[in-house]
């Protein structure tokens, strides 16, 4: 069982790799609809640890991020925004 400190050193790093990945899986379902799974688990894990500032700019992405078949993603540019500041608060958080 991990730890919540070892839990919490996964999140700067899950952070990281969703914001990579979320480059990747736009205008293709399969990576997109695993996007989205990778976000809520993150969510989930942030929620655990009572980092309500990361919660609550995860459920903004997944609010915001809706994986269709055959469609363009109208929203990539507003989610990447997203993304970034939650990079940037996980990013503050972590070095204190």
């Amino acid at each position: 069982m991990m730890s919540d400190k070892q839990k919490w050193e996964e999140i700067p790093r899950e952070t990281e790799e969703l914001c990579d990945f979320h480059g990747d899986a736009i205008c293709n379902y399969r990576k997109c609809r695993e996007f989205n799974n990778h976000a809520a688990t993150l969510l989930q894990k942030a929620e655990e640890l009572g980092y309500s500032k990361i919660s609550n700019k995860l459920m903004f992405v997944l609010l915001n991020c809706s994986p269709r078949v055959a469609s363009t993603c109208e929203v990539s540019g507003h989610v990447r925004r997203l993304l970034e500041e939650l990079r940037n608060i996980t990013r503050e958080m972590h070095s204190k």
